[in-house]
């Protein structure tokens, strides 16, 4: 009688249960984020009269990490119905790592909720996914058993880095509403009628759909998925059959990421995002496979070590405590259906992420679906053993031998609390200093940007700035490449040097360039000290999350671009058929240019007096050819069978020596003494060798071998 009565009320008990643990745990951060914005606040009040702090209005929310103002951009842009747009008029961007958040966030951002509110708004977000997705986990584990629904929420909502997460703006909330709401259709799949079997996929496949529209790496969770349900019952899925479970989970999302893929190539002539160019090791260009394969190594380890030494307990030995019941809930026969899916989905999830250099950094935010896996594995495992000591079936032990797998539970889940307090403690605080930091570095800045009288006129560079550019609202140029400006490649840029992030800003109409530059001087050092001028900067102490403590703000002067077009040495009486601006990479990527070493083509770049009127400045950027290096490249538009003259731009600090081939003759060598000064040399080609396009090849023989500008010219007659 009582257990029925239980059971009419349980659905309610949990709902309470759920509800006090989401709000508990997100209460505690956002009282965090209050008390340092508070503080932030009365330091601001303190600062001198003529600091252009208190030229804007207190900051009321921030984020912990300045991506979360990256979504918001994106947001706005939606709202604008300028899709992926990520700064005004910088057209199409392919650096919105997830579609479905920022399409979510457009909506109050169009009803009003704009700047601080939507801070806010995406704070209820938050509480909402997170309180659906435990529910959703009620219902994939309630069949396990009872009180697994309960010691998953109260796992999951004490541990703190995964709390810091789930409250940080991000879109980690929706994704883990999805994927528990996945996981639960997930195990009702296999069943004994086609029908519903059928329904069952086509929902997982949709909710697939939202979870790769959320987070692209989710693929792997729809993976997981199909290889486990095809595996649970093989004779349903053979043949032809297994279509109805292959077409329904992954054509809705391989259709969404093929349209990714096709959007980014038409608009920016990359099949790979922006934030993939950026952040992926495999794509990195000087890396070797050999390198490639060290850093995922040692990124795998970083992982699993912060996982053991720090997410799970206060030191490596309590934390070690999780693999231990990880394996338990893979030994025990009731638990190890799920601990596999789970335990499966965590390992590849840390394989893949492991490629990305970022992992290391925005603490862990890149591993905390893989941990929340393994923490719920965990908790069915003690849940399933202290329900050992009241089966009802004969026990090897009698009497008080039987509270033995209570006590042991009982006992994990003291020493968990035990050793998570100091973590969740800890979390908190770092919320509320990140939070601060953001504040007083890139939400002040923007605001202060953003309220200027001549603010309209204004266009800025930053780099991976999202909260200057959500709350200044100015069109500007993301240096780092997510933000994406008219098509222009600055995400594979900035991977080869400062010099090709100049060129492709040399691409830009003189009017369209930034003329302001809000940087980290530590990294973009030459960039700001060759073309800014300082004119003010934000800085902040006790900085633990931006990349650097001073924000300089620079006046941009872009002396010397524009002034490099034609060779120095065209003589009257020849013109430039075709010409490849090395380092370039538009320029590059029209010519065929490429590099057959992965440790050759560092960028480097000179400014120097033009040799014809050295009261003019020259930029230009070039490459560095390796010993024994070489290029290869073509030139176009030949009139075949006349003499061509091959002009090369260098400024070498050492001898160099470069052989030139055509069609893979040899033509000669191109020598060029040291000298601080631009240099130009050509090489005549004899007519009976040249077609309307040549392939070209730079050798470097000697020595290096640095180019950084390339002219084919012909006669006039």
């Amino acid at each position: 009688m009582i257990r029925i009565r239980f059971s009419k009320i349980e659905p309610w008990a949990f709902l309470v249960f759920a509800a006090a643990c989401t709000l508990l745990s997100a209460r505690s951060f956002f009282d965090a984020r209050q008390s340092a914005l508070t503080l932030a606040e009365a330091a601001r009040q303190a600062l001198p009269p003529d600091d252009p702090a208190h030229l804007i209005p207190p900051v009321r929310w921030s984020a912990p990490l300045d991506d979360v103002f990256i979504h918001f951009d994106f947001a706005r842009s939606f709202a604008r119905g300028r899709f992926f747009e990520w700064a005004p008029g910088g057209g199409y961007s392919s650096g919105a790592t997830s579609w479905l958040y920022p399409a979510i966030l457009a909506l109050p951002y169009a009803m009003g909720l704009k700047g601080f509110a939507l801070g806010h708004f995406s704070d209820w977000f938050s509480c909402v996914c997170v309180f659906a997705g435990l529910w959703a986990l009620r219902v994939a584990y309630q069949g396990l058993s009872r009180w697994a629904p309960y010691l998953i929420t109260a796992a999951l909502m004490s541990l703190g880095v995964f709390d810091w997460s789930l409250w940080s703006g991000m879109e980690l909330p929706l994704f883990f509403a999805l994927w528990c709401s996945g996981q639960a259709v997930f195990r009702n799949l296999v069943k004994p009628e086609p029908r519903a079997r059928l329904r069952s996929t086509w929902l997982l496949g949709f909710i697939g759909l939202l979870l790769t529209a959320t987070r692209p790496e989710s693929l792997i969770c729809i993976g997981i998925w199909f290889a486990f349900a095809w595996r649970e019952d093989p004779p349903a899925y053979n043949g032809k059959a297994i279509r109805s479970l292959l077409t329904p989970l992954f054509a809705p999302s391989i259709l969404l990421l093929g349209v990714r893929a096709l959007l980014n190539l038409v608009y920016t002539g990359e099949l790979a995002d922006a934030g993939s160019i950026v952040k992926l090791e495999p794509l990195a260009p000087f890396y070797n496979l050999g390198e490639v394969l060290k850093l995922w190594a040692l990124n795998m380890g970083f992982q699993l070590g912060r996982i053991t030494a720090y997410h799970a307990g206060d030191n490596t030995n309590w934390g070690s405590l999780l693999w231990v019941l990880v394996i338990g809930a893979l030994w025990q026969k009731s638990t190890r259906r799920d601990a596999r899916v789970l335990c499966s989905m965590a390992l590849v999830w840390i394989t893949v992420v492991a490629n990305n250099e970022y992992v290391r950094y925005q603490n862990d935010r890149y591993t905390m679906p893989a941990l929340a896996w393994l923490v719920i594995a965990a908790a069915l495992f003690v849940v399933k053993l202290g329900q050992r000591s009241f089966d009802k079936q004969r026990l090897p032990w009698q009497g008080i031998g039987r509270l033995v797998p209570a006590a042991l539970a009982l006992g994990a889940v003291l020493t968990w609390s035990m050793h998570q307090l100091p973590r969740l403690h800890q979390q908190n605080w770092l919320f509320g200093r990140a939070c601060k930091n953001i504040a007083e570095q890139q939400v002040r800045l923007g605001l202060l940007l953003g309220s200027t009288s001549e603010a309209a006129k204004h266009q800025i560079l930053v780099g991976d700035a999202g909260a200057i550019q959500y709350f200044s609202d100015l069109p500007g140029v993301d240096a780092i490449g997510l933000g994406g400006t008219r098509g222009l490649p600055f995400a594979r840029a900035v991977r080869l040097g400062i010099g090709a992030t100049v060129e492709l800003i040399e691409r830009m109409a003189p009017q369209e360039r930034p003329d302001l530059m809000a940087l980290y001087p530590s990294w973009w050092k030459d960039l700001p000290l060759w073309f800014g001028r300082p004119i003010f900067e934000l800085d902040i102490s006790g900085n633990v999350i931006c990349g650097a403590p001073n924000k300089v703000v620079y006046s941009a002067e872009w002396r010397g671009l524009d002034a490099d077009s034609p060779p120095f040495v065209l003589d009257r009486g020849w013109h430039v058929v075709d010409e490849l601006d090395v380092a370039d990479l538009v320029s590059e990527a029209s010519h065929s240019y490429r590099l057959f070493d992965r440790h050759s083509g560092y960028v480097l770049m000179k400014i120097l007096p033009h040799l014809r009127e050295p009261s003019r400045d020259v930029f230009d950027a070039g490459r560095i050819l390796f010993r024994g290096n070489r290029s290869r490249f073509r030139l176009s538009n030949l009139t075949a069978g006349q003499s061509v003259r091959l002009v090369i731009r260098a400024a070498p600090s050492e001898p160099m020596y470069c052989r030139v081939r055509l069609d893979r003759k040899e033509l000669g060598e191109f020598t060029l003494l040291p000298q601080d000064a631009w240099q130009e040399s050509s090489l005549e080609i004899d007519g009976g060798l040249v077609k309307r396009t040549g392939e070209f090849e730079i050798i470097s023989d000697r020595g290096e071998c640095n180019l950084f500008h390339i002219w084919a010219l012909q006669s006039d007659y």
